[in-house]
């Protein structure tokens, strides 16, 4: 993650945290005490920074103005960092989608999207807690797209932050045929003559 800044002719220094600080925009302290603000982001070039986030979560960066032994607090900003499920996978049991993923490391919760596969890609999101999911191992969607043997499922992770607009992740999908199609074909063979035709009948399971 790249970061950047306006900075001025003195030294400015960054932190990074999981928890929002609890000192206040402008407040000094002691610069031997910033050692309680969070993980030291190493600045290599003026006004820049870039650091890899560890994980799913939301991220607090904050600033820090350095005035020979003081230190002058900056503006935090933050960062929803949502990863991915994985192995995604679904299979049809009597009639029921079954799905399985993986949540990502501190990840809470999903938006599970069932959508007809030749249609507009659009459905009625429905939020699958971990909790939820851990107490069966899967999760099965009540209503699939009607008239549709072709679905595709789409589960995003969610990032809730109270106070503040959800972010989610782009998605995994996956592509799902959850009814059988019957195809009936008549096969014509020719003879010498057609009082010799005859007409064979079958049906193809697609």
């Amino acid at each position: 993650m790249e970061l950047s800044w306006q900075e001025g002719s003195d030294k400015v220094e960054l932190f990074w945290s999981t928890k929002p600080t609890a000192l206040q925009y402008g407040e000094t302290l002691p610069y031997n005490q910033t050692g309680g603000i969070g993980t030291p982001i190493p600045v290599h070039q003026k006004g820049m920074a870039s650091t890899r986030l560890p994980g799913h979560g939301v991220y607090y960066f904050l600033p820090v103005t350095v005035k020979g032994q003081l230190a002058i607090i900056g503006k935090t900003a933050s960062v929803a960092h949502a990863e991915e499920v994985s192995d995604l996978s679904g299979k049809m049991d009597d009639g029921s989608l079954r799905l399985t993923w993986k949540y990502p490391a501190g990840a809470q919760q999903v938006e599970v999207i069932c959508f007809d596969k030749y249609a507009s890609k659009s459905g009625n999101p429905i939020s699958v807690s971990l909790q939820e999911y851990q107490r069966a191992g899967f999760w099965s969607p009540a209503f699939l797209p009607q008239n549709s043997p072709d679905v595709t499922v789409r589960v995003r992770t969610v990032i809730v932050v109270p106070g503040d607009i959800p972010s989610y992740s782009l998605g995994r999908e996956i592509d799902i045929k959850v009814k059988k199609t019957n195809l009936r074909f008549s096969v014509q063979k020719n003879g010498l003559a057609s009082i010799f035709s005859s007409t064979r009948k079958f049906d193809l399971r697609v």
